[in-house]
């Protein structure tokens, strides 16, 4: 399994990442001709999320790909090599990884950013999106931007039924426990 897994690190366009599912002898006859390593991009970190990108949305034997390629999304043509991904990302700065700004469209240099793991978890298709005074943000943001917990402003909401605005701005009572 460990030979299979440093195999699959190497891939130097989507070409040859297919070819690789098909015909594992003959990608390690590309890889023993040096056909893989010849951008030098492989030890990197937008190499290895290209990878990870080709993996989420091609590999059908992959746990992820039931969110991506299973869905329909796709990497865009120019992105199929990855000189020219990394050419329009760059490297990430530590504690980025790729995202998508719409999680319904493909990837693309206009639809793709390097992000925070923070970033990340508010730019997901499961958030709980609220509206309120003309900007929507997720459940997260607004509670953290009114001092709420998350678990407080989303009971507010959906066990209690509270309007948003009720939810956003009613203060939190203390109860105090009376001791004897």
């Amino acid at each position: 399994m460990g030979k299979t897994r440093d195999l699959m690190k190497v891939f130097c366009s989507r070409d040859c990442y297919l070819s690789w599912q098909k015909n594992v002898k003959n990608y390690v006859y590309m890889q023993g001709n040096n056909y893989a390593h010849k951008h030098g991009l492989k030890n990197t970190k937008a190499y290895s999320a290209w990878i990870d990108i080709m993996r989420r949305c091609y590999d059908k034997k992959r746990p992820a790909y039931k969110y991506y390629g299973a869905r329909g999304i796709k990497v865009c043509n120019k992105w199929l090599n990855v000189v020219n991904f990394i050419s329009d990302m760059g490297q990430p700065k530590p504690q980025m990884t790729i995202e998508r700004v719409d999680n319904n469209k493909n990837y693309s240099k206009n639809n793709c950013k390097w992000a925070t793991q923070k970033e990340q978890s508010r730019n997901k298709r499961t958030n709980y999106k609220i509206k309120f005074n003309g900007t929507e943000k997720c459940l997260v943001d607004w509670a953290e931007q009114f001092g709420l917990k998350e678990s407080t402003l989303n009971r507010r909401i959906k066990k209690y039924g509270w309007d948003i605005e009720k939810a956003l701005t009613k203060p939190i009572q203390i109860h105090r426990t009376h001791s004897r």
